[in-house]
């Protein structure tokens, strides 16, 4: 990348590169360049940005633009990317580690622009190595995450804290069922007032956790709210998920004295002769030094007391992508020195680090070097982690309090040192007169209307925004007047949310994953999910879509959508009561199978290689290679997290098949682009359609279309029998019903597609 942003630099400089595809349309030096979720991690949008800030700014920023890092891997990490700082990283040590997890010399990559420091923490290292090495322990591990529950009054608040008490194990099941690494250990309530604050304590394997517990303790207050709120005894009014209670990101006695992250301990004894030879000091004038300092920090009221741990945390948090924000808190600990024999015994503690080696930026290509480097990178590597930064502090601390007591510390740096020079749909506007500007026939009207339940509402986006949110499906008895005479009308009134907030509620559920990646990989690249222009799509198509297809479909009474206030709705009959197919009661057989899949043939053959005849306003995507391709990192991610999240699904032979198909991804989508593609309904399963009791043609009604698109039919198909076969089915049954229905997609087509052709693009779409 750095080749062509320099060629877009160049040519704008001597004003003859006055447009990229997508480039800023008009100049605005206030507002930076923005970008849909899809594109904002391409290298398009970045030189875009580059562009932009080089004209605010009149800077080049030649060497910000030369990365060797994808922007597409960036999601979740950072937003408005534009390139990398390059921090210079220097190897200290080696540092001899004698601990659990460690016996021998590990080469530590501090990140660090400050001179000296290598030198300063190779010096220690080399005398504690000399003196027989840095022995180490990690004793703990706890991530805290605070809530805050507001109650009536102080008893309230008391009765809560005994039943948070005696309920602990049904919070552990629900705060441990969206991790499987996050383990609740206690909580520890403290009252003030009508408030209850709540420490939840966890252990997170290898991350550091703190997005995990959040999601983990987030579902528990949920639970806690829901379970408590018509509880007159207890009365809770709300909670907030943090009450700064955690010290999180901050230097406090609480995380000191109790730990947040791992606590270490690294301890070593250093001879007199080797700290006079390598660090010109000795231990008489060490210990009276740091009495001085010692002084110096009880009385500026520093927590804890040591010389500079904060270099090392940085240096190596910087390098190894951890989050450099907790450097406030993994920084604080104490160093400690006391003389035996001619030698001294020199302690650091550290009982707050805030670390992980899966997670946050150590998937970045340098950070994961560093992590390699230090043999840390991956699942169970955090507390040889740990081992290796306590270590490397009390190496800083020995060799920088022997510079200053020694007054080398200003030579040191003198030498090596730095250089000086909207309006949105509610329920109140729901009413008749709504209904009226809706309907189609203008000379019915809607006198009454009545809510009335909807038994089967089978809608995600319902399920998800709640019974009290208006989007989804709502059942209606209207009561209409034409030309003087009455008439009952059961409709089904469907509110759709717009695609960024179907977008906002994907990216909420992602975020309980408790990953790192994964919400970011969903923000910028959900585009494959086909959700853009879904609002939209839905309407458009039953205003124009063929009236052959249009016959698979319920009957509509009215469209509205109005794109200023949000309003996107559709009316139509109201088949509950006439059809025989429930999925909670009962499983298709085979003439309803075969019924389905005849129906099906006949719609996929409408627009079967049509493509051009599709309107445009319908908004219906085309399967296309660059769009497949350009989400590998969040397929391959989210193949990565549900293997580890839920192998009893995902098992290794399943877990091989779909590595195989992303290795092999643009070759399968060429493949799939080879067969006959037609349009589809894209949600092809038993929430979306059914079945008409009467004998009529046709049989079949097909709800929600908003996720069609163009593509294979064996789309279709495949999803179809993933949802009505029992998950014990034989590979045969499928053969079956997959050659019924291409027996009966030829014939409506008068054509002969290749069956060997055909189970293969199958398999592909499975």
């Amino acid at each position: 990348m750095d080749k062509e942003v320099s060629d877009i630099i160049r040519k704008v400089k001597n004003h003859q590169y006055n447009n990229i595809s997508n480039t800023i349309s008009e100049f605005d030096s206030h507002r930076i360049p923005s970008s849909s979720r899809e594109i904002h991690y391409t290298e398009n949008e970045t030189k875009k940005r580059l562009i932009w800030l080089r004209k605010v700014t009149n800077t080049e920023c030649r060497h910000i633009a030369c990365s060797i890092i994808k922007p597409a891997t960036l999601a979740g990490n950072i937003e408005n990317y534009i390139g990398s700082v390059q921090i210079p990283i220097g190897i200290a040590g080696p540092v001899l580690i004698k601990g659990e997890f460690i016996n021998g010399y590990i080469p530590v990559p501090i990140a660090s622009t400050e001179g000296a420091l290598i030198s300063s923490i190779s010096r220690g290292a080399k005398a504690c190595s000399i003196s027989g090495g840095i022995q180490v322990h990690v004793s703990r591990q706890f991530m805290v995450r605070s809530p805050v529950f507001f109650c009536h009054n102080l008893f309230s608040a008391i009765k809560l804290k005994d039943w948070i008490k005696d309920h602990f194990h049904k919070i552990k099941e629900k705060a441990e069922s969206v991790s499987s690494t996050a383990k609740l250990i206690k909580i520890k309530p403290v009252i003030f007032g009508d408030n209850l604050h709540l420490k939840f304590y966890y252990t997170t394997g290898d991350a550091a956790g703190q997005n995990m517990t959040t999601s983990c303790t987030w579902i528990v207050c949920d639970w806690i709210y829901k379970e408590l709120k018509e509880n007159s005894n207890i009365h809770i009014k709300k909670y907030n998920i943090e009450g700064n209670l955690s010290g999180d990101k901050k230097a406090n006695y609480q995380n000191f004295s109790d730990g947040r992250g791992i606590e270490a301990t690294a301890y070593c004894y250093v001879p007199g002769k080797i700290l006079k030879k390598h660090l010109h000091i000795t231990p008489e004038q060490f210990i009276e030094g740091w009495q001085a300092g010692e002084f110096g920090a009880d009385y500026s009221g520093m927590i804890g007391s040591n010389i500079n741990f904060a270099n090392v945390i940085a240096g190596i948090f910087t390098a190894t992508g951890q989050d450099i924000a907790c450097v406030h808190e993994s920084s604080v600990g104490i160093f400690k020195m006391k003389q035996k024999d001619d030698g001294l015994i020199f302690t650091a503690y550290l009982p707050s680090l805030v670390i992980g080696t899966v997670g946050g930026g150590t998937h970045l290509p340098c950070q994961r070097e560093c992590l390699e480097i230090l043999g840390c990178y991956g699942s169970g590597k955090v507390f040889r982690f740990a081992e290796i930064i306590a270590a490397a502090c009390l190496s800083l601390d020995i060799s920088t309090g022997a510079a200053v007591v020694s007054n080398e510390f200003v030579k040191a740096h003198e030498m090596l040192g730095r250089n000086k020079p909207a309006d949105s749909i509610t329920w109140d506007k729901i009413n008749t007169t709504f209904f009226n500007n809706m309907l189609f026939d203008k000379a019915n009207i809607i006198e009454e209307m009545k809510k009335i339940q909807l038994e089967n509402n089978y809608g995600i986006i319902s399920k998800i925004t709640g019974e009290n949110n208006v989007y989804g499906i709502h059942r209606y008895r209207l009561k209409t007047r034409e030309n003087g005479k009455f008439k009952d009308i059961n409709a089904i009134l469907k509110l759709k949310a717009t695609n960024l907030e179907i977008l906002d509620i994907g990216l909420k559920v992602v975020k309980l994953t408790g990953d790192d990646i994964l919400p970011g990989l969903y923000e910028s690249q959900s585009f494959i999910f086909n959700l853009e222009d879904s609002h939209i799509r839905e309407i458009e198509f039953y205003s124009k879509a063929k009236s052959q297809l249009l016959k698979y479909c319920p009957k509509l009474f009215g469209i509205k959508y109005d794109h200023k206030k949000k309003i996107y709705a559709i009316l139509m009959e109201d088949l509950s009561n006439l059809l025989f197919y429930d999925i909670n009661k009962s499983e298709l057989n085979d003439v309803a199978i075969k019924l389905i899949l005849k129906e099906m043939a006949k719609m996929h053959s409408i627009y079967f290689e049509d493509f051009d005849s599709i309107a445009g306003e319908m908004k219906i995507d085309k399967l296309n290679e660059d769009k497949v391709l350009s989400s590998y990192e969040l397929l391959y991610n989210l193949t990565q997290f549900n293997k580890m999240r839920f192998p009893e699904l995902i098992t290794d032979s399943i877990y091989n098949r779909y590595n195989a198909f992303l290795k092999e991804l643009k070759s399968n989508i060429k493949k799939m682009k080879e067969f006959p593609m037609t349009l589809i309904h894209g949600d092809f399963n038993p929430r979306n359609f059914f079945i008409r009791k009467k004998d009529c043609d046709p049989r079949i009604v097909l709800y929600d279309w908003e996720l069609a698109s163009f593509q294979n039919p064996q789309r279709d198909l495949i999803e179809f029998l993933v949802n009505v076969l029992a998950e014990k089915t034989k590979k045969s049954t499928y053969d079956f019903y997959a050659s019924y229905y291409l027996k009966q997609l030829d014939k409506t087509l008068n054509i002969s597609i290749n069956k060997e052709f055909f189970m293969e693009i199958l398999y592909l779409n499975a």
